[in-house]
This record gives C-alpha cells, structure tokens and sequence, in this order.
C-alpha cells in the first residue's frame, strides 16, 4: 500500500471516531430517530445508518422502535474518548440565538488552558463552525477574554445554563454551526492541542 492510500485511510477512521463521538453526544441527550439524529449532526442517512449498526455492534447505543439512546457502555467510552482528546465534558446544545442567528452547538470543558483565544477560535472554525467562543471563570465570572465586559448570562442563556453545569474546567469552548458536527470536530481538534500545551 502506497503512502498516500494510508494517510487517506488514516483520515477516514480519525472521521468515523469523530462522527462517533458526535452521535453519541448527541444521542445522550435522549431517545433520537435516526431522521432527526441526521438533521441536527448534518449527515446523510446512509451514514448514519452504517454508524448505528457500529455503535449497537460495540453496545455503545440501545435501538429502539422509535430511535435510539447513548448506553451505559456508551456513556464510559463517550467520556473516555472525549478525556483522550483534552476534554473533560462536553454536550450538545439545542438552537441558539446566537448574534441573530439560530444556531445549534456543542459546549465543552478543556483539560488545558487556552492562551492564544484568537488561534483557539479559528481551529473550531476551521473544523466548519461557524463561530466560536472561548469562555474563562473568573471569581466565579464566566467570561470572554476578548470581549471581558460581555455578559454571557444575560446576552446567551442557554450556553451560560450549559456552561454552568459543567465539570470545572481552565477554559471553556462554545461552538456554533447549522449542524453539530463540525462543532464536534472543532471541540476535539481543540482540546487535542490544548491537552499538548500548544494553544
């Protein structure tokens, strides 16, 4: 096998495990049909077909008539995953009224400190968000460390409720997109080089 059929292989299994971790985050927020679960990660039905088969295979989700939901094993090898990958929680908003926009997103706690807001910003954007926010505490303050004055609790309340029930964290990561998972995939991409001190 050729060096460039191996990097290409190598690029569609790191996009299986994200898609992985996209619908179990997804799927532990309740029972899901697989017509909704396409909808809301932005995929077509024959993959996530495909990936339903996986998941229940590896007993990481429990099909139902009506749809399906994370498993208690699914739920361990969702956490697990996501600690690889630098992050300590993470889940998946409804719609968000973001700067006029309704928007879905993701929410996530990072093992590691975030230095460089605006370089972490553009890796969750490159991913396919379509913005993002990096989030500090403070005195128990949520914050934007670009924008210190902005009141996330008054101006986003559903990701400050997000936020605020999550596992303390050095920084946090709001992603915003049509479809959840190119925020997933920001969130990961982030928290790997976060975890490596390199943001």
């Amino acid at each position: 096998m050729d060096i460039r059929a191996l990097e290409i292989l190598v690029r569609l299994e790191v996009h299986r495990d994200e898609l992985k971790i996209a619908a179990l985050l997804a799927l532990r927020g309740g029972i899901k049909g697989r017509y909704t679960l396409c909808k809301e990660l932005g995929v077509g039905e024959g993959v996530l077909k495909g990936l339903y088969e996986e998941l229940k295979k590896e007993g990481l989700i429990e099909v139902y008539r009506g749809g399906a939901r994370i498993s208690a094993k699914g739920r361990e090898a969702l956490t697990t995953m996501l600690r690889e990958r630098g992050i300590v929680d993470a889940s998946v908003l409804g719609e968000v009224d973001a700067w006029g926009e309704r928007l879905l997103g993701v929410v996530a706690a990072l093992a590691g400190d975030v230095k460089n807001v605006v370089r972490a910003r553009d890796v969750v954007v490159r991913a396919g968000a379509a913005m993002a926010l990096i989030v500090k505490v403070s005195e128990g303050r949520m914050y934007l460390p670009a924008v210190e004055d902005y009141d996330i609790k008054e101006h986003l309340p559903e990701v400050y409720e997000a936020l605020a029930s999550m596992s303390r964290a050095a920084a946090y990561v709001v992603a915003l997109s049509e479809d959840v998972y190119p925020c997933v995939v920001g969130i990961l991409r982030l928290g790997e080089l976060t975890s490596k001190g390199l943001m």
